[in-house]
């Protein structure tokens, strides 16, 4: 299967590593060596009841989750999803998606996933940053898995009001009113991966998740980056 996409690496993938904006990356990949060997990278995919799975122990019925990368401030992956989010280079989103997928192929995380749904952003945002960066990661995903994305089930309909001085029950029904859930029949029975850029403090997941599990479906997570707690 890979195979068949290199004509379209090849046609994506920079001219220069997108961790290190240096050096020269290795054939079909987005990392030079010297990056992939210093990258951060979890396998959490490998691991049982890893880190993202018990942060939401108690808080949503998670079956699977998973991050590509720890994060950390002033680190090769915090200039990475920085320069995807507020520098305008969606394309560092859809490489990213693309590594992923090919990491998650290594284990038998998606066997049964039947769709996945990118974490929405605000129209008024995304007409300012010209995408989501969520759905050019899951965009990736799908290109390498063959498991489609959708973008038209989870909506996030009003901003998000401030979040200060907010206890963790509060911040998660101020966000579960900023989401809503359209075309409904598309999740009924479903086992869907909610995918974010950042797992934080969690509330965005949290109060999405638990709106597509009131239509009786199955949740995993898959973050590109989690900080190590």
């Amino acid at each position: 299967m890979f195979g068949k996409l290199f004509p379209f690496f090849n046609a994506i993938y920079p001219e220069l590593c997108i961790a290190c904006d240096e050096e020269h990356p290795v054939e079909n990949s987005c990392f030079c060596i010297n990056c992939m060997l210093e990258l951060p990278f979890t396998n959490f995919h490998l691991e049982p009841d890893n880190a993202v799975e018990k942060f939401f122990w108690g808080r949503l019925a998670v079956e699977r989750g998973t991050s590509m990368f720890y994060f950390q401030k002033g680190e090769l992956v915090q200039e990475m999803i920085h320069r995807l989010k507020y520098k305008n280079e969606g394309f560092i989103g859809k490489l990213l998606g693309l590594k992923f997928g090919e990491i998650l192929m290594e284990s038998d995380f998606l066997k049964d996933i039947d769709f996945i749904v990118p974490v929405p952003i605000h129209k008024s945002k995304r007409n300012v940053r010209n995408y989501n960066q969520c759905a050019l990661i899951a965009d990736g995903i799908s290109k390498i898995t063959g498991i489609p994305y959708v973008e038209n089930v989870l909506i996030k309909h009003n901003k998000t009001a401030s979040q200060t001085n907010k206890t963790r029950e509060q911040r998660i029904d101020n966000l579960k009113h900023t989401f809503r859930v359209e075309n409904p029949e598309k999740l009924a029975g479903q086992h869907v991966l909610l995918l974010d850029d950042i797992l934080t403090t969690g509330a965005t997941l949290e109060a999405a998740g638990s709106l597509i599990v009131d239509f009786n479906c199955r949740i995993s997570i898959a973050v590109l980056a989690v900080g190590k707690y």
